[in-house]
């Protein structure tokens, strides 16, 4: 975009990247003619727009002719259940304020931007079901605000960064239906988070949980068949014997838990989208 095109207000970034989509009827009412505010999907506070929230509109595009410098206090970008295709754009850095950043069930495509990292205030991620690839960028160990992740059901590989033990503040983690390989982080076994790993091929079996001696933690090590897993437990006594009455007491471990408690309005609106929580798992393919 050439300097001289370059919107110098919120209004003229969201009226240009509304001209770069093929937009259906709901967003007719985007006009200089009607206050930002009042824009469908728009929330303003005293000054500035605040929430972006365009879920399932049907929208086709992309992101790069969203120009995000011109929306500094932008908390909240929630474009899931769309048709944006390419890259998230680098410049999604820019976004200093957003705390939500919700781009699932798209069809972005190539890496996650490491520059991700530099939004120190985001607490909710959600890139699921994209066509996106490559590494998960180190980058984003540097959230240390983030309570929420779910990059699943995409192409990822490679290992997870070991510096993800920074993420204290960490509550619901999906990595599900990847490419991921390796070994998991070592401080993850103390981790009270919901956690689904599944369908990747990380180096773990059922039985480390069991050396854990925690059902919670050993739930988020469940996966495949659990009968499967009783069965390789009691032909093994060794490796932990009266399996079958852990696996009794554990479908009733995580019934209740869904992501509304953990993470509040946001994630009432994605679990709204998604339904009820899954059970938690990590187990291989």
């Amino acid at each position: 975009m050439a300097a001289a095109e370059v919107p110098s207000t919120e209004v003229d970034a969201l009226l240009a990247w509304k001209a770069s989509l093929v937009a259906p009827a709901t967003l007719s009412g985007w006009s200089r003619n009607v206050t930002v505010c009042s824009w469908v999907g728009v929330v303003c506070d005293a000054i500035s727009v605040v929430e972006l929230a365009l879920p399932g509109l049907g929208l086709s595009g992309g992101l790069a002719t969203l120009y995000m410098p011109a929306l500094p206090a932008l908390a909240l970008l929630d474009l899931n259940g769309n048709n944006l295709v390419g890259d998230i754009p680098a410049s999604i850095s820019r976004l200093r304020s957003l705390q939500v950043l919700d781009l699932g069930n798209n069809r972005f495509s190539g890496s996650i931007p490491p520059e991700l990292g530099d939004l120190s205030r985001l607490f909710h991620v959600q890139l699921s079901h994209n066509n996106l690839a490559g590494d998960i960028p180190h980058q984003l160990c540097r959230l240390l605000s983030i309570k929420g992740l779910d990059l699943s059901n995409n192409r990822l590989s490679g290992e997870l960064p070991a510096c993800w033990c920074n993420l204290q503040a960490l509550q619901f983690i999906d990595l599900s239906q990847n490419q991921l390989t390796g070994k998991l982080p070592d401080c993850w076994w103390n981790l009270q988070s919901f956690m689904d790993l599944s369908t990747n091929s990380f180096s773990v079996a059922a039985t480390t949980c069991f050396e854990q001696q925690n059902w919670a933690h050993w739930s988020k090590c469940r996966g495949g068949d659990a009968a499967d897993h009783a069965a390789s437990l009691e032909e093994d006594p060794a490796r932990g014997g009266g399996g079958g009455d852990v696996l009794d007491g554990l479908d009733h471990l995580l019934e209740d838990l869904v992501v509304d408690e953990v993470l509040g309005l946001e994630c009432r609106r994605v679990r709204q989208r998604r339904g009820p929580a899954s059970r938690v798992s990590i187990t291989s393919t």
